[in-house]
């Protein structure tokens, strides 16, 4: 679905927001619920730079 450092445009969210109406059992990772909300977790870019790559 999602890849490390994959830019999440209007049509990605509108795509997970209707797999999620149409699948609730689907397991999303990177997905919170804040306040009874749901939220994607996500990086910014200097949180991104930040890290250290894989080896």
């Amino acid at each position: 679905m999602l890849v490390p450092g994959q830019v999440i445009d209007a049509a990605i969210l509108g795509y997970l927001v209707r797999l999620l109406q149409t699948q609730r059992s689907i397991e999303l990772h990177g997905l919170a619920t804040h306040d009874g909300e749901l939220h994607l977790r996500v990086l910014t870019g200097p949180e991104l730079a930040a890290l250290r790559p894989l080896d």
